[in-house]
């Protein structure tokens, strides 16, 4: 959990992520499927997310980064949407979501599109987003966006499973008196890539997408260890 000023962050798992910031409620990466090796979310709050209970009450957008089964299921989004009507949802342009569903939930995405190290923008008042489209980091994958979420005084970048190659895209984006970058744990394997994020100079700096142990069936958890002392 991450509370600065009126922002409130909370890290789900995987690539998923909870904003808060005033009456702005926003999830990144938070409806995925099961069917995958990385972690499973908790039953609770998977059914909290879907029917919009609890915490999650009032969901204002939706964020995709990309449409693999560890950060995307369109069932479960398909699900959320009746549920939560008022909810913006933001996904790539290859997500596959029935037309005739969409139309019975009454939800208009904003599908992404995008030339690879530009930024984009979408702007919503309270809320402004800077998107970019970049390469996914272990093999080529054609729509991979990563976000960042300006709120005031502050801003939450999320890279997902971006490319760390292309580093330097990052020093595009617009950074705030309070800044917060998530980056993928794989981004700590790499000497360079751990002193380029250093010289951007975010206020906190978290890594993500790091399995449990018990379904670390590449030992993820010992390599970035052995980095980190």
């Amino acid at each position: 959990m991450y509370t600065k000023e009126n922002i409130r962050i909370r890290y789900l798992t995987n690539c998923a992520v909870f904003i808060e910031y005033g009456t702005v409620k926003i999830i990144v990466d938070a409806i995925f499927s099961g069917k995958q090796p990385f972690n499973i979310m908790d039953r609770e709050t998977e059914e909290e997310i879907l029917n919009g209970t609890g915490e999650f009450e009032n969901i204002n957008y939706v964020l995709v980064t990309h449409c693999h089964n560890d950060h995307y299921n369109g069932s479960k989004l398909l699900k959320f949407l009746k549920n939560n009507p008022q909810a913006k949802l933001i996904v790539p342009s290859n997500a596959r979501l029935d037309a005739d569903r969409l139309e019975e939930v009454r939800a208009t995405p904003i599908f992404l599109t995008g030339e690879a190290g530009k930024i984009q923008n979408l702007d919503f008042g309270s809320l402004h987003i800077e998107y970019m489209k970049t390469n996914h980091l272990t093999y080529r994958y054609p729509d991979h966006y990563i976000y960042n979420i300006i709120l005031g005084d502050a801003n939450v970048l999320l890279t997902a499973d971006m490319d760390y190659a292309a580093m330097e895209w990052l020093g595009q984006f617009t950074k705030k008196k309070y800044s917060v970058v998530f980056l993928c744990h794989i981004f700590l394997w790499h000497r360079k890539w751990r002193e380029q994020i250093e010289a951007l100079n975010y206020t906190e700096t978290f890594f993500y997408h790091l399995p449990d142990e018990e379904r670390d069936r590449n030992s993820y958890r010992k390599k970035s260890a052995d980095v980190l002392g």
